[in-house]
C-alpha cells in the first residue's frame, strides 16, 4: 500500500499552486466557475484547500501539460513518458500564440492609456497585471525549449512539408 504523508500532501499542494500559477487565476476561475478566494486559495501552497480532478484536468488541459498529475503519478511510483515528446510541437506553438495573443492586449492597452497623454494608477495596474499573464507563460515556453536541448531537435511537420 501506497502511504499518503504530509510531505506527499505538500508536494501535490507546491503543484497545484505551480498550475494556477502558470495558467493564471482569472483563467483558472473561468475554466474552473469558481470565486477569486478559493483559486488564491490554491495558489496558496499552505493552504488546505485542493482542487478537484475534474478541475485539475481543465486546467492541465489548457496548458496542455500536466502538473499536478505528474506528480500524483510519480507518487504511486509510475512516470509518464510517450505523450509529452509527441505534444511538444503542438505545445510551442500554442505557448508561444498565447505569448503573443498577451503582449498584443498589453500593447493596445498601453496605447490606449497613452492616448491622453496621462497614465493613471488604474491603468497602470491593469497594464501590470496584462504583463504579469505574459511573464506567467515563460516558464512553460523555457520548459518546452530546454527539453528540445536535452532531447534533440523538433522536427516540425505541417501543411506543404
Amino acid at each position: 500500500m501506497i502511504e499518503f504523508t504530509a510531505r506527499t500532501l505538500g508536494k501535490l499542494r507546491n503543484a497545484q499552486a505551480q498550475l494556477v500559477e502558470e495558467a493564471g487565476v482569472p483563467k483558472v476561475m473561468e475554466l474552473t466557475n469558481k470565486s477569486k478566494s478559493v483559486v488564491y486559495r490554491w495558489k496558496d501552497d499552505r493552504a488546505s484547500d485542493l482542487m478537484s480532478l475534474p478541475e485539475v484536468m481543465q486546467v492541465e488541459g489548457h496548458l496542455r501539460r500536466p502538473v499536478v498529475s505528474k506528480e500524483m503519478v510519480w507518487h504511486l511510483g509510475f512516470e509518464a513518458t510517450g505523450t509529452e515528446r509527441c505534444e511538444v510541437e503542438s505545445n510551442l506553438e500554442l505557448q508561444v500564440g498565447e505569448m503573443v495573443e498577451h503582449v498584443s492586449r498589453l500593447v493596445v492597452e498601453t496605447a490606449r492609456a497613452r492616448s491622453d497623454g496621462v497614465i493613471t494608477v488604474s491603468e497602470a495596474n491593469r497594464l501590470l497585471g496584462l504583463l504579469q499573464s505574459a511573464e506567467r507563460l515563460i516558464p512553460a515556453i523555457k520548459d518546452t525549449l530546454i527539453g528540445v536541448q536535452v532531447e534533440g531537435p523538433l522536427h516540425v511537420v505541417g501543411n506543404g512539408a
